[in-house]
């Protein structure tokens, strides 16, 4: 449209241009702008698919940043922001984008993935700020906070309509349990209970009591824990048989006790509205291989396989003393009964180990059966004597 010349487009009240343009654009979107004194309502008219925004790498964070700076009915428009990084499009360092401002003009913002250490930095400064109460509307949060930043429990007293929190790299030796106690209790308890959704994960240093770190969540009915959360007494099995969970997954580097999850599972003290239990805290093992005997030339090849896999060739699932292969079968055999399912790693490391015993018990049969001929053969290999 030129620009030297105003169109009598202009002159039409707002109303007839948006049926005009909402008419011609029914099945194809608008290509390019219209003019500079038609922005606002080519935004209007895009603005539904600026709901979901999706940023990978630095340089489309800087993008939208600047056309939500200049356009802001698409930031108001915007519910729910992804921010990711790949190979061809890295998190570089940010020098010309004020994240203040750039959260300021996301009002509505409902969902706000993230993976940019800069980008997080900056999220959290925002919410310590004394004095500020942001995104009021803000359901769900996924972060990983950089490894010298724990994140501030604390101010999740400002987020009261935050339903579903997602923490990667959570370090709750740092400040979980002292910017906890520094609150009213009764009102951290009241303001974190709109969390219904919680993930925490970390680098699995140092343990920690689930219990203890958690206690401010009255209302979770989906958990999901890792880096070293230990349940294994009886507070913290009755910490999670009060609180009103569905489903509930233990990740890798969990410290579990199966006697103490048994009780949740089954009997008398069985949750009465758990669904489903997810235990990945034992190492997922790779299947069994096995080969099937081979004579004549493939004789030799496959005594080398046998050799190589009863000398190290496979992997044993690695359980504990208070979580051992009998106790997670405990708790295998209770989902028959309980009603409750139970799935995760831990519980294909009992078929696998059973497949990897019956497969040595097989190959121990194979060289002990050797005739004198492949005995010789045998040893001449520099196996041990079978």
């Amino acid at each position: 449209m030129d620009t030297q010349q105003s169109s009598p487009l202009l002159r039409l009240p707002v109303e007839l241009l948006y049926a005009i343009f909402t008419e011609v654009y029914a099945y194809r979107p608008l290509e390019g702008r219209l003019c500079r004194a038609l922005l606002h309502l080519q935004d209007d008219l895009a603005k539904s698919k600026y709901r979901r925004v999706k940023l990978v790498g630095s340089q489309a964070v800087v993008q939208y940043a600047r056309t939500i700076e200049t356009r802001y009915m698409l930031g108001r428009a915007c519910e729910s922001v992804t921010v990711m990084s790949d190979e061809k499009r890295p998190h570089d360092k940010i020098y010309d984008v004020d994240f203040e401002s750039f959260f300021a003009n996301l009002p509505n913002l409902r969902r706000f993935v993230c993976d940019s250490t800069q980008l997080c930095v900056a999220f959290i400064s925002l919410l310590k700020s004394p004095g500020r109460t942001p995104f009021p509307q803000l359901e769900e949060l996924d972060l990983p906070p950089p490894k010298p930043l724990s994140f501030p429990v604390n101010s999740l007293l400002k987020l009261s309509s935050l339903t579903d929190l997602e923490i990667a790299n959570y370090r709750p030796a740092i400040d979980a349990p002292d910017d906890i106690e520094d609150e009213e209790p009764n009102l951290l308890t009241r303001n974190l209970g709109t969390i219904n959704d919680l993930s925490l994960s970390g680098p699995g240093k140092k343990s920690w009591e689930l219990a203890q770190h958690l206690r401010p969540f009255k209302h979770l009915t989906r958990l999901d824990v890792g880096g070293r959360c230990a349940v294994r007494d009886a507070e913290t099995v009755e910490f999670l048989r009060q609180q009103p969970l569905e489903y509930l997954r233990f990740g890798r580097g969990t410290i579990l006790s199966a006697d103490r999850l048994l009780t949740l599972v089954s009997g008398p003290t069985k949750h009465p509205r758990l669904n489903e239990l997810v235990l990945d805290n034992i190492k997922e093992c790779e299947e069994c291989g096995s080969r099937d005997c081979q004579c004549d030339d493939g004789y030799l090849e496959y005594m080398l396989w046998v050799a190589d896999w009863l000398d190290g060739g496979h992997t044993m699932p690695r359980w504990t003393k208070a979580f051992s292969w009998q106790g997670c079968k405990k708790l295998c055999e209770a989902r028959w009964s309980s009603g409750v399912r139970v799935s995760g790693d831990a519980i294909l490391a009992l078929s696998t180990e059973r497949d990897i015993l019956d497969e040595k018990e097989t190959l121990n049969a194979f060289v002990a059966g050797l005739d004198a001929k492949r005995r010789r053969m045998w040893r001449d290999l520099s196996f041990a004597e079978p």
